[in-house]
């Protein structure tokens, strides 16, 4: 299946990208022609403005307890689980401004997550 489009929203000077092919991530955001996004080439967690999603920050060692249970994530920093699950998985398109992905393995809970995208000449908003 090809990758979907960057999504893409302007409003007066301000152009945003967003990419369902890379994580959901914010790829662009350009205003008065200046690029506000920073673009690194060293793997999914150094570029773009991505959702972390079902957690942000990191889980020590990919393992956490929650009733009792012990859980293992799959380890993408170092020793340890960070920022989520999501942010290297495509999203799919729902709309020309709403991205949504199903939580499951390497997460063990189910769950959807939608993001909806706004841009206006004078503001931005992004709901998660």
């Amino acid at each position: 299946m090809p990758a979907a489009a960057p999504l893409v929203l302007e409003a007066g000077s301000a152009r945003l990208e967003v990419s369902p092919a890379d994580g959901g991530r914010v790829s662009s955001f350009r205003l008065d022609g200046r690029e506000l996004i920073a673009r690194v080439d060293d793997g999914p967690i150094w570029w773009g403005s991505y959702p972390m999603v079902p957690f942000a920050g990191r889980i020590r060692r990919g393992v956490f307890t929650f009733r009792g249970r012990r859980y293992e994530l799959p380890l993408n920093m170092g020793p340890h689980a960070i920022h989520g699950v999501v942010f290297d998985r495509p999203w799919e398109v729902v709309s020309g401004s709403e991205l949504r992905i199903r939580l499951d393995a390497p997460w063990p809970f189910a769950g959807t997550v939608t993001q909806r995208f706004e841009l206006e000449p004078d503001r931005a908003r992004f709901t998660i």
